[in-house]
Protein backbone atom coordinates (compact mmCIF):
# COMPACT_ATOMS: atom_id res chain seq x y z
CA UNK A 1 0.00 0.00 0.00
CA UNK A 2 2.58 2.53 1.24
CA UNK A 3 4.47 1.74 -2.48
CA UNK A 4 1.44 2.46 -4.16
CA UNK A 5 1.19 6.01 -2.08
CA UNK A 6 4.79 6.84 -2.90
CA UNK A 7 4.92 6.11 -6.47
CA UNK A 8 1.31 7.61 -7.09
CA UNK A 9 2.38 10.88 -5.38
CA UNK A 10 5.32 10.73 -8.07
CA UNK A 11 3.48 10.50 -11.00
CA UNK A 12 3.92 14.16 -12.49
CA UNK A 13 6.37 15.98 -10.54
CA UNK A 14 9.60 15.40 -8.25
CA UNK A 15 8.27 15.40 -4.74
CA UNK A 16 10.76 15.69 -1.48
CA UNK A 17 9.97 12.79 1.24
CA UNK A 18 8.90 14.92 4.00
CA UNK A 19 5.82 15.93 1.31
CA UNK A 20 5.00 12.52 0.81
CA UNK A 21 5.03 11.53 4.49
CA UNK A 22 2.35 14.40 5.03
CA UNK A 23 0.57 13.83 2.20
CA UNK A 24 0.50 9.71 2.44
CA UNK A 25 -0.48 10.72 6.22
CA UNK A 26 -3.37 12.73 5.12
CA UNK A 27 -4.84 9.84 2.54
CA UNK A 28 -4.57 7.31 5.63
CA UNK A 29 -5.92 9.38 8.32
CA UNK A 30 -7.05 10.44 10.68
CA UNK A 31 -5.42 7.44 12.36
CA UNK A 32 -3.17 5.74 10.81
CA UNK A 33 0.30 8.40 9.89
CA UNK A 34 3.13 7.03 8.05
CA UNK A 35 6.23 7.68 10.18
CA UNK A 36 9.19 9.09 8.44
CA UNK A 37 10.94 6.18 9.97
CA UNK A 38 9.51 3.70 7.87
CA UNK A 39 9.16 5.85 4.34
CA UNK A 40 12.51 6.77 4.13
CA UNK A 41 13.67 3.25 4.02
CA UNK A 42 11.23 2.58 1.78
CA UNK A 43 12.53 5.37 -0.25
CA UNK A 44 15.90 3.77 -0.36
CA UNK A 45 14.55 0.66 -1.59
CA UNK A 46 12.16 2.16 -4.35
CA UNK A 47 15.64 3.93 -5.61
CA UNK A 48 17.86 0.69 -5.43
CA UNK A 49 15.06 -1.02 -7.68
CA UNK A 50 15.57 1.79 -10.37
CA UNK A 51 11.71 3.03 -9.59
CA UNK A 52 12.06 6.49 -8.42
CA UNK A 53 15.72 8.53 -8.25
CA UNK A 54 17.14 11.41 -6.11
CA UNK A 55 17.47 14.93 -8.37
CA UNK A 56 18.11 17.15 -5.68
CA UNK A 57 18.37 18.35 -1.88
CA UNK A 58 16.66 20.43 -0.23
CA UNK A 59 16.47 22.21 3.48
CA UNK A 60 14.08 20.34 5.03
CA UNK A 61 11.58 22.44 7.46
CA UNK A 62 10.62 19.88 9.33
CA UNK A 63 14.17 18.19 10.12
CA UNK A 64 15.52 21.14 11.17
CA UNK A 65 16.75 22.50 8.25
CA UNK A 66 19.12 19.08 7.33
CA UNK A 67 18.73 18.19 3.58
CA UNK A 68 16.10 16.12 2.01
CA UNK A 69 16.10 14.77 -0.94
CA UNK A 70 13.44 15.28 -4.07
CA UNK A 71 12.94 12.42 -5.95
CA UNK A 72 11.07 11.41 -9.03
CA UNK A 73 9.45 9.03 -10.72
CA UNK A 74 11.70 6.86 -13.26
CA UNK A 75 10.12 5.03 -16.43
CA UNK A 76 10.33 1.64 -14.62
CA UNK A 77 8.46 3.19 -11.82
CA UNK A 78 5.69 4.34 -13.80
CA UNK A 79 5.90 0.60 -15.22
CA UNK A 80 5.35 -0.52 -11.75
CA UNK A 81 2.67 1.97 -10.60
CA UNK A 82 0.68 0.05 -14.02
CA UNK A 83 1.21 -2.98 -12.72
CA UNK A 84 -0.15 -2.43 -8.87
CA UNK A 85 -3.02 0.07 -10.08
CA UNK A 86 -3.78 -3.48 -12.38
CA UNK A 87 -3.36 -5.94 -9.34
CA UNK A 88 -6.40 -7.07 -7.89
CA UNK A 89 -5.27 -9.78 -5.47
CA UNK A 90 -3.52 -7.71 -2.81
CA UNK A 91 -5.15 -7.57 0.83
CA UNK A 92 -7.95 -8.98 0.12
CA UNK A 93 -9.17 -7.98 3.55
CA UNK A 94 -7.91 -4.35 3.16
CA UNK A 95 -9.14 -3.76 -0.49
CA UNK A 96 -11.41 -1.27 0.17
CA UNK A 97 -8.76 1.23 1.03
CA UNK A 98 -6.29 0.34 -1.62
CA UNK A 99 -9.19 0.47 -3.72
CA UNK A 100 -9.61 4.53 -2.29
CA UNK A 101 -6.09 5.06 -3.02
CA UNK A 102 -6.28 3.62 -6.52
CA UNK A 103 -9.13 6.00 -7.67
CA UNK A 104 -7.58 8.89 -8.50
CA UNK A 105 -4.44 7.29 -10.31
CA UNK A 106 -7.02 5.06 -12.77
CA UNK A 107 -5.79 7.93 -15.55
CA UNK A 108 -2.67 6.13 -15.54
CA UNK A 109 -4.79 3.15 -17.13
CA UNK A 110 -5.86 2.39 -20.87
CA UNK A 111 -9.77 2.83 -20.56
CA UNK A 112 -10.15 -0.94 -20.56
CA UNK A 113 -8.00 -1.80 -17.72
CA UNK A 114 -9.87 0.93 -15.71
CA UNK A 115 -13.17 -0.94 -16.48
CA UNK A 116 -11.42 -3.90 -15.55
CA UNK A 117 -10.33 -2.52 -12.58
CA UNK A 118 -13.60 -0.95 -11.23
CA UNK A 119 -15.95 -4.26 -11.99
CA UNK A 120 -13.44 -6.41 -9.80
CA UNK A 121 -14.02 -3.76 -6.97
CA UNK A 122 -17.86 -3.45 -8.35
CA UNK A 123 -18.12 -7.32 -7.39
CA UNK A 124 -15.81 -7.03 -4.35
CA UNK A 125 -18.43 -4.65 -2.66
CA UNK A 126 -21.52 -7.14 -3.76
CA UNK A 127 -19.95 -10.10 -2.28
CA UNK A 128 -19.16 -7.81 0.95
CA UNK A 129 -23.02 -7.18 0.72
CA UNK A 130 -24.55 -10.24 -0.05
CA UNK A 131 -22.47 -11.76 2.61
CA UNK A 132 -23.82 -9.18 5.47
CA UNK A 133 -26.96 -9.94 4.73
CA UNK A 134 -26.94 -13.98 3.94
CA UNK A 135 -25.18 -13.93 7.87
CA UNK A 136 -28.22 -12.24 8.85
CA UNK A 137 -30.73 -14.53 7.69
CA UNK A 138 -28.74 -16.45 8.91
CA UNK A 139 -28.74 -14.88 12.39
CA UNK A 140 -32.54 -14.68 12.36
CA UNK A 141 -33.00 -18.08 11.16
CA UNK A 142 -30.93 -19.02 14.71
CA UNK A 143 -32.88 -17.00 16.49
CA UNK A 144 -36.27 -18.64 15.53
CA UNK A 145 -34.52 -22.28 16.59
CA UNK A 146 -34.00 -20.97 20.29
CA UNK A 147 -30.09 -20.31 19.76
CA UNK A 148 -30.55 -16.58 20.28
CA UNK A 149 -32.91 -15.87 23.35
CA UNK A 150 -31.93 -12.18 24.23
CA UNK A 151 -34.03 -9.98 21.62
CA UNK A 152 -32.26 -6.71 22.65
CA UNK A 153 -28.87 -8.86 21.47
CA UNK A 154 -30.74 -10.07 18.20
CA UNK A 155 -31.84 -6.70 17.65
CA UNK A 156 -28.77 -4.90 17.85
CA UNK A 157 -26.95 -7.57 16.20
CA UNK A 158 -29.02 -6.81 12.79
CA UNK A 159 -28.90 -3.17 12.85
CA UNK A 160 -24.81 -3.45 12.82
CA UNK A 161 -25.49 -6.14 10.20
CA UNK A 162 -27.52 -3.89 8.36
CA UNK A 163 -25.44 -0.76 8.76
CA UNK A 164 -22.87 -2.67 7.44
CA UNK A 165 -24.51 -3.96 4.27
CA UNK A 166 -25.65 -0.40 3.76
CA UNK A 167 -21.91 0.79 3.83
CA UNK A 168 -20.80 -1.30 1.61
CA UNK A 169 -23.91 -0.59 -1.27
CA UNK A 170 -23.00 2.42 -0.80
CA UNK A 171 -19.17 1.91 -1.73
CA UNK A 172 -20.93 -0.31 -4.90
CA UNK A 173 -22.69 2.43 -5.62
CA UNK A 174 -19.92 4.67 -6.00
CA UNK A 175 -17.77 2.51 -7.88
CA UNK A 176 -20.56 2.14 -10.16
CA UNK A 177 -20.38 6.16 -10.25
CA UNK A 178 -16.83 5.92 -11.80
CA UNK A 179 -17.57 2.98 -13.84
CA UNK A 180 -20.18 5.12 -15.39
CA UNK A 181 -17.49 7.73 -16.62
CA UNK A 182 -14.99 5.23 -17.49
CA UNK A 183 -17.65 3.43 -19.85
CA UNK A 184 -18.95 7.19 -21.51
CA UNK A 185 -15.22 7.17 -22.40
CA UNK A 186 -14.80 4.18 -24.17
CA UNK A 187 -17.95 4.28 -25.62
CA UNK A 188 -17.08 7.84 -27.20
CA UNK A 189 -13.79 6.60 -28.66
CA UNK A 190 -15.46 2.89 -29.24
CA UNK A 191 -19.05 2.07 -29.63
CA UNK A 192 -21.03 0.54 -27.04
CA UNK A 193 -20.16 -1.73 -23.86
CA UNK A 194 -22.02 -3.81 -21.87
CA UNK A 195 -24.04 -2.38 -18.99
CA UNK A 196 -23.29 -5.48 -16.76
CA UNK A 197 -19.83 -5.13 -14.96
CA UNK A 198 -17.51 -8.05 -14.29
CA UNK A 199 -18.12 -9.77 -18.01
CA UNK A 200 -15.21 -10.83 -19.87
CA UNK A 201 -16.41 -8.11 -23.02
CA UNK A 202 -15.67 -5.31 -20.35
CA UNK A 203 -12.31 -6.37 -19.62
Amino acid sequence: MYELIVLGQLLGRPVHGYQIAKVASDMMGPWQKVSLGSLYPLLSKLERQGYIRAVEELPGPARGNRPTKVYELTEGGRMRLHQLLLDTSLSPGDYQRIFRLKAPLLGVLEPRERLHVVNHYINYCETAVLYMRSEARDFVAAAAAGYVEDDELLEATLDVMEHTAQMWQAEADWANRLRERVVARIESAEGPVARKGGGAGDE
